[in-house]
């Protein structure tokens, strides 16, 4: 009997949960939106959220654009003195 329960408690420990629904969310245009109630479509279980009309803009775009122009001209140095070292040696 204390091995049945010990199996138990094993099976127990060893299932696995599944993971947790995804939250999808979906963008749609109004057009879409008219098409699909104009095709007979049910739109009775969707949630409706209103998107911000303007992109939201920080400065992680201007500071990732500073550290690729910075980092273009590092390349730019390291691939002229290459050259010029290997044009050394060449000639």
């Amino acid at each position: 009997m204390n091995g049945e329960q010990n199996l138990k408690n094993q099976e127990v420990e060893n299932s696995v949960l599944p993971p947790p629904e995804p939250e999808i969310e979906i963008r749609t245009m109004a057009s879409d939106m008219e098409k699909v109630k104009m095709s007979g479509g049910d739109l009775s279980a969707v949630e409706f959220y209103q998107a911000s009309s303007r992109p939201a803009i920080g400065k992680k775009p201007a500071l990732k654009t500073f550290f690729l122009i910075v980092g273009i001209f590092i390349m730019a140095a390291i691939i002229g003195f290459l050259s010029y070292y290997i044009m050394l040696k060449i000639l």
